[in-house]
């Protein structure tokens, strides 16, 4: 490990660096995901792909804040789960949005529900370890419900990162798929700032540096007062 200004991160991270991220992020999916995940631990699986779910789309899309995480993960999800299995490209917007965002914040997976005619549908999900259903749609009357292969969307999240590899690789290091990656990589690890107060003109600040920066929000602002009385 090793601090870099931003300079220093510029001129030294290229495209062997990506690649060693990528397969950093691929190892830990395997290892917590799949290797040690134990059959019936659903959650286990599901948060860990789409946690880096939302990673690579931040990567893959060069989102330097974290405003779009959702529709930039569904972004990469489209594009290269959908290489691994086509069905991800007409449906993966709903699963990550029933599967994903209910377990990330409510320990939970959604439902959802369209009109078809004049009558409300609703969509349902089902859990398995069964792998040849995966992405299934099991419809009786007006509930459908979408199979998830909890081993089955690791390892297709796994054939992703390859695939997002290869293409690094292919593209090259003067790629916009590079420089994307790069700006993504910069905004994760960018610094929190805190908005000058009104009037106020910081030494250290240059003219437009403000721009695209991550600002503290109000509950951190709280913490950092509290360091600021004792540091």
């Amino acid at each position: 490990f090793e601090w870099l200004t931003k300079r220093g991160f510029r001129l030294r991270f290229g495209l062997v660096e990506a690649v060693g991220y990528l397969h950093q992020i691929r190892g830990t999916l395997v290892g917590e995901a799949k290797d040690h995940r134990s059959p019936g631990c659903f959650y286990t699986g599901l948060r860990h792909a789409f946690a880096e779910l939302d990673g690579l789309g931040k990567l893959y899309e060069g989102e330097f804040g974290k405003d779009n995480t959702a529709a930039n993960a569904v972004v990469f999800g489209t594009e290269y789960l959908g290489r691994v299995n086509a069905r991800y490209k007409d449906i993966f917007g709903v699963v990550f949005d029933m599967y994903r965002h209910g377990l990330a914040h409510g320990h939970l997976i959604r439902t959802a529900r369209y009109l078809q005619g004049s009558e409300w549908r609703r969509v349902y999900w089902i859990i398995t370890e069964e792998r040849g259903d995966h992405l299934a749609l099991r419809t009786s009357g007006k509930i459908t419900r979408i199979v998830v292969s909890v081993p089955q969307l690791v390892d297709d999240t796994i054939a992703a990162i390859d695939k997002f590899i290869e293409d690094l690789k292919k593209r090259g290091p003067k790629s916009r798929l590079l420089a994307r990656f790069k700006k993504g990589y910069e905004g994760a690890c960018t610094t929190l700032r805190e908005p000058l107060p009104p009037g106020v003109k910081a030494k250290s600040v240059k003219p437009k540096a403000d721009v695209n920066k991550l600002r503290l929000n109000a509950y951190s602002r709280d913490g950092i007062n509290w360091i600021r009385r004792h540091a």
